[in-house]
């Protein structure tokens, strides 16, 4: 295990963290996405993936799915 994962409140941060991520998951890629496209200068494109990437790392398993649905619904 990690050291984070050692922490004594782990548990307690990981599901604070999927709560926010499925309340505001939806949204906040939309954001992202659309300041990308038309709103942040390019040179700070870079930045805005690790919004992605700490969303896709929070549950390998959960936020695969999540990212597909999330993406799937910004495409339409």
């Amino acid at each position: 295990m990690s050291p984070v994962q050692d922490s004594h409140d782990f548990v307690t941060r990981r599901q604070l963290v999927r709560s926010v991520v499925q309340d505001v998951g939806p949204s906040l890629v939309a954001g992202v996405l659309k300041a990308c496209l038309f709103d942040i200068p390019r040179s700070m494109i870079c930045h805005s993936t690790e919004v992605f990437y700490e969303l896709l790392s929070t549950d390998r398993a959960v936020s695969r799915c999540i990212a597909c649905l999330y993406f799937s619904v910004l495409l339409r």
